[in-house]
């Protein structure tokens, strides 16, 4: 005597796979776009810069006295 097949039609756990994926890129692709977005001053109040920038020297006209 043939078994009549049985078919699952909701997997708990594979369902929520696929909808915690779909929710972690939604939320990179929202927050990724925020950020390329934004000037860049705004962001260093988040990320301060450890080092100082270096000051470019100015041109100096004059000669320097030698000896």
């Amino acid at each position: 005597m043939k078994e009549k097949p049985s078919y699952k039609r909701l997997d708990l756990f594979s369902t929520l796979a696929v909808f915690g994926v779909l929710a972690v890129l939604v939320f990179e692709c929202f927050f990724v776009f925020e950020l390329y977005n934004r000037d860049i001053e705004l962001l260093e109040r988040f990320f301060p810069v450890t080092e100082a920038p270096a000051s470019v020297p100015e041109a100096v006209e004059e000669l320097a006295p030698v000896g």
